[in-house]
């Protein structure tokens, strides 16, 4: 069963982490947001990739699971052994977050016009 996300919610995982909280790779780079970790995905060495997602450990998902708080994402990220999977599964949930916030955007209007009426 899906779980739908309010849009405070899609905001609040699409914001920003605390200075104190930032994923600071191996390489000295340092995100704050999962649009960071996104472009970081696109452009990461693959050995700072390997150094953070391996058979061991998947840092990336531990990040967004404990400060961003999104356990949608958590579990697609889980899963992807590879970078480009997992650059895929991050850009893909983004457009769903900005979805459900201009939906929830959009159904407002509707509401508002309705009722102006």
């Amino acid at each position: 069963m899906k779980s739908k996300l309010s849009k405070e919610q899609a905001k609040c995982i699409l914001g920003e982490a605390p200075w104190d909280k930032k994923f600071w790779a191996c390489d000295g780079r340092a995100y704050s947001t999962l649009y960071d970790l996104e472009d970081a995905l696109k452009t990461m060495d693959d050995g700072v990739f390997n150094y953070h997602c391996n058979e061991q450990k998947n840092d990336f998902a531990n990040w967004v699971e404990y400060v961003i708080g999104d356990q949608k994402l958590t579990g697609k990220m889980r899963k992807a052994k590879t970078k480009s999977t997992m650059l895929k599964s991050v850009s893909a949930h983004l457009k769903e977050l900005e979805k459900c916030c201009s939906d929830s955007e959009q159904k407002l209007n509707k509401k508002v016009k309705v009722s102006n009426k």
